[in-house]
């Protein structure tokens, strides 16, 4: 602390005996001490570094950035071994559509396409998914693109070969055309038309249509291209209907080639699906087949109901011969009740998450408010005896520093000793004088709020909980105190049951179910085959 000293001035520090105070030096002065401690500091800390930890922490690291760079350069290696696939099949865009467009999975909007089914709209737009759509010029949703005409020349090889087309189109797996057999370099048509799924968005990878040469082990990559998913949507757009020719890089650069090799498509929204299978809202309760007229019209569809469709098309094997399948009433009947049955677990489990999660907020709640009650009846006292800090004037407002004060000085081991005349010790309070300060609070107190630890830790010193405490908080904080271990036990041992116990039985309940199902159609087959009505029977 400053003080005096023999010249007189104030925090010099330096009486009579000090050299400095003789010979009339000039004192240190605190900036002067502080960089000294500074540089002893910093001094301390450098020779207190042990090389050998140093180098070893270095190379710990090194090796670490090491291992990420290898890792994230062949990703698509260590997917492959750990899943079996060599990409995920997910992305940013796909998690927004899933999450906030689709409510997790929960809607899937078709209800919409009820909306869009008036005459008066475009034939691309009757029956769409209003939210999709609009998702999808979002860059959120999908677009549905065709590639037809598919035609490529001046492949960087010479000669006849058998060649396809590969497109690479974001996580999705790549789509591959037939195998355009000993065709010439020069030109090669193929007949297929590729249907490619792609968000108008800068996030999406760009689409990778590759050329390859089919060999007798193996495939030969010999050009590719790669193109912006947004200008493949502009293109379909367009409505041409016209072939874009687009020039391809060659893999082997190496490879000396007259004229680059090109591809030439048409790029358009679905005009080739006489089927419209876009705008279909199947739910999968009826069948969409479609039936080609020639080459001059595309053809017509029609729509079969499923019972209807599974009648009039026998299943049959491989070698042809007929298979026995159940009736589509006992099919619904064992989906819905196995719908219903994870359903059923499903709600007593989110129930009792959702329970338990209520009961603990209500258990941090009351805890909170009985401790700051606690800490009140630690100061103010209790049955007429004194608090912590001797008589407290009840009127007089108690201060946050002085709660904390008094709660350090009660987690003290001497604390614990200290005991009033009358007996008993004011850091230890009872349940029936914090209950009864919960419920008369001194008026000229300021209002109990919960949570002011944490309010105070996340907002600041200054900011106080809005949360305010109800009287009947220390009563409910007891009541939860001793039945929480019970609670919380028995809430987890019935989410183990619903999931283990109850969402098994159910299960097996369903199997026996069907396999009783099976045995009578079993049954009703033997004495069919005995008639020679096997067909009548399967339709």
């Amino acid at each position: 602390m400053p003080y005096a000293g023999a010249t007189g001035a104030v925090g010099t520090g330096f009486g009579m005996g000090s050299p400095y105070a003789t010979y009339g030096y000039p004192p240190t002065t605190e900036a002067q001490t502080e960089s000294s401690n500074v540089f002893l500091g910093t001094a301390t800390s450098i020779l207190s570094i042990n090389p050998l930890q140093l180098f070893q922490e270095l190379i710990s690291t090194v090796v670490f950035i090491v291992i990420l760079l290898l890792l994230w350069k062949y990703q698509d290696r260590v997917l492959l071994f750990l899943t079996g696939d060599d990409q995920i099949h997910a992305g940013f865009t796909d998690c927004l559509w899933w999450g906030c467009c689709r409510c997790c999975g929960a809607c899937s909007w078709n209800w919409t396409r009820h909306l869009t089914r008036c005459p008066c709209l475009p034939q691309s737009m009757q029956g769409t998914n209003v939210v999709k759509g609009v998702a999808a010029q979002l860059g959120i949703a999908t677009h549905t693109i065709e590639l037809s005409n598919l035609i490529i020349g001046d492949l960087p090889y010479g000669g006849q070969g058998s060649f396809y087309i590969a497109v690479e189109t974001a996580a999705n797996p790549p789509l591959r055309s037939s195998v355009s057999e000993r065709k010439s370099s020069k030109l090669v048509h193929f007949p297929e038309v590729l249907t490619v799924r792609l968000r108008e968005s800068s996030l999406e990878k760009p689409v990778r249509i590759i050329v390859y040469l089919l060999d007798v082990v193996g495939s030969t990559e010999l050009c590719e291209i790669r193109l912006s998913p947004s200008n493949l949507v502009s293109w379909a757009r367009e409505s041409l209907n016209h072939p874009k020719r687009f020039g391809m890089q060659v893999s082997d650069r190496s490879r000396l080639t007259v004229t680059p090799p090109w591809i030439a498509m048409t790029i358009s929204f679905p005009i080739n699906d006489i089927r419209h299978l876009e705008n279909m809202h199947a739910e999968g309760s009826y069948v969409r087949t479609g039936t080609w007229t020639g080459h001059d019209s595309l053809g017509t569809y029609k729509d079969h109901d499923l019972q209807t469709f599974k009648h009039n098309y026998i299943l049959v094997d491989g070698t042809g011969h007929a298979v026995q399948e159940p009736a589509e009433s006992d099919i619904w009947c064992v989906s819905t009740m196995r719908g219903c049955s994870r359903g059923l677990v499903n709600t007593l489990s989110v129930v009792s998450i959702v329970l338990g999660s209520v009961l603990f907020v209500a258990r941090m709640y009351c805890g909170s408010c009985y401790t700051h009650y606690y800490s009140m009846a630690r100061v103010l006292g209790t049955n007429g005896t004194v608090g912590v800090l001797g008589g407290w004037n009840v009127s007089t407002p108690i201060a946050t520093a002085w709660i904390t004060q008094v709660n350090e000085y009660c987690s003290t081991p001497v604390s614990q000793m200290a005991t009033l005349s009358g007996g008993g010790n004011p850091c230890l309070p009872s349940y029936a004088s914090v209950y009864d300060l919960c419920l008369h609070p001194p008026a000229t107190q300021r209002n109990v709020t919960a949570f002011q630890g944490l309010s105070k830790a996340i907002f600041g010193e200054e900011h106080e909980s809005f949360l305010a405490c109800i009287p009947e908080a220390c009563e409910y904080n007891q009541w939860l105190a001793e039945r929480e271990g019970f609670i919380f036990l028995g809430l987890g041992v019935f989410i183990l049951f619903a999931l283990l116990g109850l969402g098994p039985c159910l299960d097996r309940m369903i199997e026996l179910y069907r396999k009783k199902q099976v045995h009578q159609m079993n049954m009703q087959m033997k004495e069919m085959r005995k008639d020679g009505s096997t067909r009548r029977l399967l339709r």
